[in-house]
């Protein structure tokens, strides 16, 4: 089996459904972010205000180069909202793997930005949350949809997974 890359905008669910995935069928889970952050020994907003956002970009396209060429087979990979949208990322996250694009709406992404309290650098100042993440969705749309499978957040589940999985595996 290849990779597998969950990609979405910030608060779909990319990391509980990776780490989810990686525990029922025994996979690796890997997470950008916090791999990015145990690198840097610094927070993701700690690293976008060191390095700037095209500082963090080349960081983290560099993070993925290195998690495609050592983690081959069995490896679910959770990244960071904006991740396939830099340096061509999309194209090579396709090439190294199956790319499922969890899909939600701007509605669902509040709610979960409400609960879980994870900072965001580019979501900072709640009484723009709504239109900045509108933004990014229109921003990211098109890359996103590039992905080999599209899932509304919404209807996912450990099921609808198993099929994208079994399909993946089978030469997507």
């Amino acid at each position: 089996m290849s990779l597998i890359f969950l990609i979405g905008m910030p608060a779909v669910g990319k990391s509980y459904w990776a780490s989810c995935i990686a525990a029922h069928h025994g996979y690796t889970y890997v997470d950008t972010d916090t791999m990015l952050e145990l690198q840097q020994g610094l927070s993701i907003p700690e690293i976008f205000a060191t390095n700037g956002e095209a500082g963090f970009r080349m960081l983290e396209h560099e993070l993925l180069k290195h998690i495609i060429e050592h983690n081959a087979t069995d490896t679910i990979v959770a990244c960071g909202g904006g991740t396939p949208c830099h340096l061509n990322n999309i194209r090579l996250m396709k090439e190294a793997g199956c790319v499922i694009y969890l899909e939600a709406s701007t509605s669902l992404l509040m709610e979960h930005l409400s609960t879980d309290g994870n900072a965001r650098p580019l979501l900072t100042a709640n009484d723009t949350v709504l239109n900045t993440l509108s933004g990014l969705y229109l921003d990211r749309k098109a890359i996103y949809e590039q992905a080999h499978y599209i899932l509304p957040a919404e209807n996912v589940s450990l099921t609808t997974f198993d099929k994208i999985i079994s399909t993946c595996i089978s030469g997507h």
